[in-house]
C-alpha cells in the first residue's frame, strides 16, 4: 500500500505585511467628573455589602444556625466479627457430668451406684452398698429393662443418662434390629425413653447382632458421639462415629468405612480429640475435633495393646491426663459374661516423643 504523502502548494503567494501597531491616546477628564465617578463606586459597593448581609442574616435564621453537614465518607464494608474461641480445659473432656437428681429423690446417697453390668439383672439398675448399720438396697424403675441388657452409661451436666443395648449370650432380649437406638433416662422422672436410633450402611446380619459399641459426652459443645459397626460383616467395614447434637437429637457429622470400639475424647492444648478403638485390632487411633465439635482431618495411631487379642473396648482419661484402657475379646459373636476376659492398661503421654507410654 502506497502512503499517500500531503505536498505543500507550489503557488507562489504574496507576503502578509505585518500590522502596525497603533497607540491610542485618551484625553484625560475634568477633575468634576472623575469625583462623581468615585463617589459612584463607593455607594454601589456598599449597597453590595448589605445585600450580601441580609441574605447572611436571612440564612441563619430559616436554618437556625445549624452545624452543616459533614460529607459521608466512602462506606466501609462491614466484616461480621469472629466468634471468639472458648479456651479448653485440658483435661477429660465430660467433666461436667453430673449424677442423676432422681437418685437422691428416691432417698439414696451419694454412695449409690447406678450400673448395667449386673450378671442376673437386665438393664440398669440403682445400688446403695451395704454398711454396717444398713442393709444394701437396690431399685429398678419398670422402664429399664425395656431394651434388654445394657452397655455403658454416659451422663450430662444436668445428669440426664444415656445408654444403649450391649446383647450377651442371647438375642431374644437385644434383638439386632435394635442395637442401634440410643435410649435417655431423664434426671428428674427416671423414665427410660428412645433417645435416637442410628442409620446402618447395611441391614444386621447374623455375623454381627451388634450396633452401638461406646458412647460419649463432650461438655465444651454439647455433643454425644457414639461408635456403631452395625451392617458391618467379617469381610465387610461399614461402621462409623457418629456427632449427635444432644439438644436437638440431629446427627450432625459421621466418620465412615471403620469398625470403632471404645471411644472418649481428651481436650489437649492444641485441640480436642476424639480417641477410639478399633473392632479388628488391637490399635487405638485419634481424631481431631473442632471447635463445634466436627470431625477433622483424618485419624492418627496413638498406641497398640501389648496382646493383638485384645479390642480398646473401653477408654477413659483420668484428671491427671492417664490413659486407661480396658481391652476384651471380641469377635462379633456373642460371649457370656462371666466367659470375658478383660485386662486393664494405663498409659502415659510422653511429651518428648510424642507418644503414649505403657505404665507399669
Amino acid at each position: 500500500m502506497k502512503k499517500t504523502k500531503n505536498k505543500a502548494s507550489r503557488t507562489a503567494q504574496q507576503p502578509t505585511p505585518k500590522p502596525t501597531a497603533v497607540r491610542l491616546s485618551t484625553p484625560n477628564p475634568p477633575v468634576a467628573a472623575r469625583e462623581r465617578r468615585s463617589n459612584r463606586l463607593v455607594w454601589l459597593s456598599g449597597l453590595c455589602l448589605l445585600v450580601v448581609l441580609a441574605v447572611g442574616v436571612y440564612y441563619a435564621l430559616n436554618n437556625g444556625l445549624a452545624a452543616p453537614t459533614p460529607t459521608p465518607l466512602p462506606a466501609t464494608p462491614t466484616v461480621a466479627p469472629t466468634a471468639t474461641a472458648v479456651p479448653l480445659v485440658v483435661g477429660p473432656a465430660n467433666a461436667c457430668r453430673r449424677h442423676p437428681r432422681f437418685a437422691p429423690q428416691l432417698g439414696f446417697s451419694v454412695q449409690a451406684v447406678l450400673a448395667t453390668n449386673f450378671t442376673d439383672i437386665k438393664g440398669m439398675g440403682l445400688l446403695e452398698p451395704a454398711t454396717e448399720t444398713a442393709e444394701a438396697r437396690f431399685y429398678q424403675d419398670p422402664t429399664w429393662d425395656d431394651a434388654g441388657w445394657l452397655g455403658h452409661l454416659t451422663f450430662d451436666p444436668q445428669g440426664n443418662v444415656y445408654v444403649f443395648p450391649a446383647p450377651r449370650v442371647s438375642l431374644v432380649d437385644n434383638p439386632p434390629e435394635r442395637q442401634n437406638t440410643i435410649y435417655s433416662v431423664d434426671t428428674d422422672s427416671g423414665m427410660m425413653t428412645t433417645f435416637i436410633t442410628l442409620t446402618a450402611a447395611a441391614p444386621p446380619s447374623p455375623e454381627n447382632p451388634f450396633g452401638i459399641m461406646g458412647m460419649t459426652y463432650d461438655c465444651d459443645t454439647d455433643s454425644l458421639y457414639a461408635s456403631t459397626v452395625s451392617g458391618s460383616t467379617r469381610a465387610q467395614e461399614v461402621g462409623k462415629l457418629v456427632h449427635i447434637n444432644r439438644t436437638t437429637r440431629e446427627i450432625v457429622g459421621e466418620y465412615t468405612g471403620i469398625d470403632p470400639y471404645g471411644i472418649a475424647i481428651y481436650n489437649h492444648p492444641t485441640g480436642k480429640r476424639l480417641y477410639f478403638g478399633l473392632a479388628r485390632t488391637s490399635e487405638v487411633y485419634s481424631l481431631a475435633l473442632d471447635a463445634t465439635g466436627a470431625f477433622v482431618g483424618d485419624p492418627q495411631l496413638e498406641l497398640t495393646l501389648p496382646d493383638p487379642t485384645f479390642k480398646a473396648w473401653r477408654i477413659t482419661f483420668d484428671a491427671d491426663g492417664a490413659l486407661q484402657v480396658r481391652g476384651l475379646e471380641f469377635d462379633y459373636n456373642l460371649i457370656a459374661t462371666s466367659d470375658n476376659k478383660e485386662v486393664a492398661y494405663t498409659f502415659r503421654y510422653d511429651a518428648a516423643t510424642s507418644t503414649w507410654q505403657l505404665s507399669q
